[in-house]
């Protein structure tokens, strides 16, 4: 595993150990080397993931499940920047009198066990909702199907990509998505939904700024083998 993707920033570096709920939350983010299912399974079990490149003899990273002895503080906030480029915005508008928008959004996700990220939840001025949810591209068809007859309208954007920061503490931290926004604003790069929880903080951004946006990221976070020999450590909470 490295800190992005090395065909996007040559500078990327190797994360010799990795925690697995921060693994896991790359998976999910769009991170290709292993898939979020497997991440979950050896979560679950508790088993350690050792990943190499299949050409080489050596161990490159050590996913590990954490004993709880490791203190937050000396831990790593951001740790990688991964993109997704497989992903669309599906935004869904209801009218007042059915039930709440986001409760049929996502009882129809569920049914088609669609993965969904990024939710937003506005209420128009004709009394009705609008619930926006970032899914998986291949997933769009079957969305449109579960919510035929639950919604008034469903709005697909294909045009957008998913950005993220992962590590550690990020939710009670929020200088670092003020950072992640201000550098992809301050560069002309247009900010759409955000999402943030302790591990990930992602948003969407226009599919043809998604390289430019991670190369920033990546050098905003100090992640580049330039900078240094390991990502910047965690800050104190202001």
């Amino acid at each position: 595993m490295l800190t992005t993707d090395p065909r996007l920033v040559p500078t990327a570096r190797l994360l010799p150990e990795l925690d697995m709920d921060v693994m896991a939350e790359m998976a999910f983010a769009g991170a290709k080397v292993m898939h979020s299912r497997a991440v979950e399974l050896a979560a679950l079990c508790g088993v350690d993931i050792h990943v190499g490149h299949a050409a080489g003899s050596g161990i490159g990273t050590r996913i590990l499940t954490r004993d709880g002895e490791s203190m937050l503080e000396t831990r790593t906030a951001v740790v990688a920047v991964v993109h997704d480029q497989d992903v669309a915005r599906v935004t869904v508008r209801t009218t007042t009198g059915r039930e709440h928008a986001a409760l049929s959004v996502f009882r129809a996700l569920g049914r088609q066990s669609v993965p969904a990220d990024m939710t937003t939840v506005l209420k128009e001025s004709d009394g009705g909702h609008a619930v926006a949810v970032t899914v998986p591209h291949n997933r769009v068809e079957a969305v449109r199907r579960s919510l035929a007859d639950r919604a008034e309208a469903v709005a697909v954007d294909t045009s957008v990509a998913k950005v993220s920061i992962v590590g550690t503490g990020l939710l009670s931290r929020p200088q670092y998505a003020e950072r992640m926004l201000s550098v992809l604003t301050g560069r002309g790069i247009h900010a759409g939904a955000l999402s943030a929880s302790q591990s990930r903080v992602s948003v969407t951004v226009p599919r043809g700024e998604v390289e430019r946006a991670v190369r920033l990221l990546h050098t905003e976070f100090g992640l580049d083998a330039a900078q240094g020999s390991g990502p910047l450590p965690l800050a104190a909470r202001p």
